[in-house]
């Protein structure tokens, strides 16, 4: 296209330049009015096929202005090397931003297919970590493709991730656990799992009590700490991120069913020891 592109612009000159010198004939009564208009029409012609060209070299990022010599190549880059195994769309084809052009098969590369459920469609990005739980290993993977139509057996989106690292005894077609980690856009304080409690169907964890009103009741009657009701946002393992307390807040990080029953028996007129 940019080899077209230069040739219509130089013969767009010359036939601009033959019109000019053909007015001035026809001035002098040498030429006729018809002979003035078929230049015109060709002139006009050509014009609409260098706008057409323009628009196209512009979807491919190539400023036609600028353009001084005609570009050949155009370079593609994968996510990853490897070798070709597949062109998926024919010569001269117009494609989409998302859309796949070639497949990539590398050595010792595995992609992990995933099927998530309706309502993470939203929060999946590519990019984000997978952590894929494998024979006692834990492999990570980075999502590369979310594909545009959701899987019929399972009703869930399909998402593609690709384990970048060498690995062995990976099976092709097996089945794993694996967790998706979403880029967050904010930070929560976090508590071990064991400071959980459920008290009046809310997760609560157990903090001190606030010195000042601890002050207004009698410490042998009173329980020095409170429940403080917590909504869970995400957890691991070992942590749960959590809505509700400040960070750097102190809290019962374990054998909080002692606090909750000291509590209990506090509220019924007995006492916690």
């Amino acid at each position: 296209m940019t080899a077209d592109y230069l040739s219509l612009q130089q013969q767009y000159s010359s036939l601009n330049k033959n019109y000019e010198a053909s007015k001035e004939l026809y001035e002098k009564g040498m030429i006729s009015m018809q002979k003035i208009n078929n230049i015109d029409i060709k002139k006009n012609a050509m014009s609409a096929k260098i706008i057409a060209l323009q628009s196209q070299l512009q979807t491919l990022e190539i400023d036609a202005k600028n353009l001084k010599k005609a570009t050949a190549n155009f370079i593609l880059y994968a996510h990853s090397s490897g070798r070709v195994a597949k062109l998926h769309l024919p010569l001269h084809t117009v494609v989409r931003v998302d859309e796949t052009l070639i497949s990539v098969i590398k050595e010792q590369a595995f992609y992990v297919k995933s099927y998530l459920p309706l309502e993470y469609a939203h929060r999946v990005k590519v990019g984000q970590k997978l952590i894929l739980h494998d024979n006692s290993k834990n492999i990570t993977a980075h999502v590369r493709q979310i594909l545009p139509e959701v899987d019929a057996q399972t009703q869930r989106i399909v998402v593609l991730s690709s384990i970048d690292e060498k690995v062995e005894g990976v099976f092709i077609g097996s089945y794993v656990a694996s967790k998706l980690y979403f880029q967050a856009s904010s930070a929560y304080a976090s508590v071990k799992k064991s400071a959980l409690s459920f008290v009046n169907n809310e997760w609560v964890v157990f903090v001190p009590t606030k010195k000042e009103e601890h002050e207004e009741h009698d410490e042998h009657d009173e329980v020095p700490f409170e429940a403080c009701v917590i909504e869970i946002v995400a957890q691991d393992d070992i942590y749960v991120g959590v809505k509700g307390l400040q960070e750097g807040e102190e809290y019962v990080s374990s054998k909080s069913y002692f606090v909750k029953s000291m509590i209990l028996k506090s509220s019924l007129g007995g006492h916690g020891h």
